[in-house]
């Protein structure tokens, strides 16, 4: 599945929710992750990899970052378990 996720560094409390807005992308929903970590040697990036995994209920091993290691709109990969 793949999933398009703009990510917000640097925030108080970390949450996912969905985002039906079209701003950032041309897809109709948007994953949306405010992530406590800074955007410093991938912290963030790891974050990210972990909440769309709690959030999702997958392993973490399945989820990946296909596009946007440096941006914060990223395409995310998350691989089927079966």
């Amino acid at each position: 599945m793949k999933y398009k996720v703009l990510v917000k560094p640097n925030k108080k409390e970390g949450k996912v929710y969905w985002d039906d807005r079209t701003l950032y992308s041309n897809d109709k929903r948007i994953l949306v992750i405010e992530s406590k970590e800074p955007p410093v040697d991938g912290r963030a990036n790891r974050d990210v990899i972990q909440m769309i995994s709690d959030f999702l209920d997958v392993p973490k091993c399945t989820v990946s970052i296909k596009r946007g290691k440096k941006s914060n709109l990223k395409t995310i990969i998350v691989e089927d378990i079966y």
